[in-house]
């Protein structure tokens, strides 16, 4: 078997094999007496029909079995020997039989781009504080109280912005397109746009009892024009909105000891673990941005399109279980985005994995099916049915990778990662 490389694309390989009469013939040979050992033919105990009958009945099936284990030999051949990572199947362009008995072809396949890394003492982590201010902590105190507020209703006073408004709607179409409605009870905040700018407009600066009229045009979907709509709004109730104190009384409410100060230092610890978190992902964010270097590495498309594809139909899915129709969403916007998410998540996994391979990172059988375990008791799903599942989409793989992907940052990483 000989073989000539092409590269039309960095991430893309174009094979032509060529294969000798005598090797093809073997190989066919193989495989007639695979297909003998089961082969049923009449007259004949199953396995014991003569090789030329079987060759003659199945030929075509032999024919197409013989081509696919010359492509996959040479193909792996080749593989082999320049050392390719691939990073998709063999796809044949075209395939010839020459007189002689010999075989010759052209294929494609995608490998993922050989990666280089600088040296990693070279690294300079971003300096990020995870000491809160006070000014943060007042935030986050007021938020708390914010969360703590109630609602009062008023019997004095007029409707103002923030405002919770209780009031009853009555609408119709005076000029048709419509059929009257009635709601006895309307329930929204004034000025958080949760109701038409329209309806707000005429309620504000209203008492409790007071009705008005608000008027606004809508647009029919497959009609030109737009038609009237006239509400009629009664103010039923009026609710203002009291946020608590931040003093004694607050910490007491939410069940924290030490009064205003006790809650001061419960906010700081907060703080702190968020800004660690924010600050393990500046410094992960800048090393794989020193890893990638000044050029973005190359990535096999046909790979991006189909986990594109996929990304695609699990955010679909994703939406759907929330109650959110898809067909409505704007897939030619989506799609650009989530392309650009695949490549910035293969680019690092091909980052990390050189990474893990140069550190001589390995995952044990026994951590990966600790993960499976893990899953297996949140979901219900027995353990061994879980793994199973896993191993035959590719998904062991996939656990271990990731294990092995964030071993080789912790073991970089780790010293910065540990102060503070």
């Amino acid at each position: 078997m000989t073989y000539e490389l092409e590269r039309p694309s960095p991430c893309l390989v174009r094979l032509k094999g060529t294969v000798s009469a005598a090797t093809a013939e073997k190989v066919r040979q193989e495989v007639i007496r695979g297909l003998a050992r089961h082969a049923v033919l009449p007259g004949f105990r199953p396995g014991k029909a003569p090789l030329p009958l079987v060759a003659t009945r199945f030929s075509e099936e032999i024919r197409r079995e013989t081509e696919e284990r010359l492509f996959r030999q040479l193909w792996d051949q080749a593989v082999a020997q320049e050392g390719f990572r691939v990073a998709g199947p063999l796809g044949v362009l075209e395939a010839r039989w020459e007189e002689g008995g010999g075989l010759s072809f052209t294929g494609e396949f995608e490998i993922y781009p050989p990666v280089t890394l600088p040296a990693l003492e070279g690294f300079q982590p971003p300096q990020v504080s995870v000491e809160p201010t006070e000014e943060e902590v007042e935030a986050f105190l007021q938020g708390l109280a914010e969360r703590q507020a109630t609602w009062e209703g008023i019997e004095e006073g007029r409707a103002e912005d923030g405002m919770l408004v209780e009031a009853e709607v009555e609408g119709h179409f005076p000029e048709g397109g419509g059929d009257p409605f009635r709601e006895e009870l309307a329930m929204f905040r004034l000025g958080a746009g949760e109701v038409f700018p329209e309806i707000e407009a005429a309620v504000r600066g209203l008492a409790v009892g007071e009705e008005t009229k608000a008027r606004r045009e809508v647009v029919r979907e497959g009609e030109k024009g737009a038609v009237p709509v006239q509400y009629t709004l009664r103010v039923k109730g009026l609710r203002r909105k009291v946020v608590p104190a931040l003093d004694d009384e607050l910490a007491v409410r939410v069940g924290v000891e030490g009064g205003l100060e006790g809650l001061r230092e419960q906010a700081r610890v907060a703080l702190r673990q968020g800004k660690k978190r924010e600050r393990a992902k500046a410094i992960r964010q800048a090393f794989l941005a020193y890893l990638a270097g000044d050029g973005a590495l190359p990535l096999p498309q046909r790979l991006v399109e189909e986990e594109t594809q996929k990304a695609a139909v699990r955010y679909a899915e994703s939406l759907h279980r929330q109650g959110v129709d898809v067909g409505q969403l704007n897939w030619q916007e989506l799609a650009p985005r989530l392309r650009a998410s695949v490549e910035q998540r293969l680019r690092e996994e091909l980052l990390l994995d050189r990474l893990a391979e140069q550190l001589g990172v390995e995952v044990a059988e026994a951590e990966v099916d600790e993960v499976i375990r893990r899953e297996a008791q949140e979901t219900g799903v027995p353990f061994a049915e879980l793994k199973g599942n896993l191993a035959k989409r590719g998904g062991l793989e996939k656990i271990q990778g990731i294990l092995r992907r964030e071993r080789a940052l912790a073991q970089v990483l780790g010293p910065w990662l540990g102060e503070g």
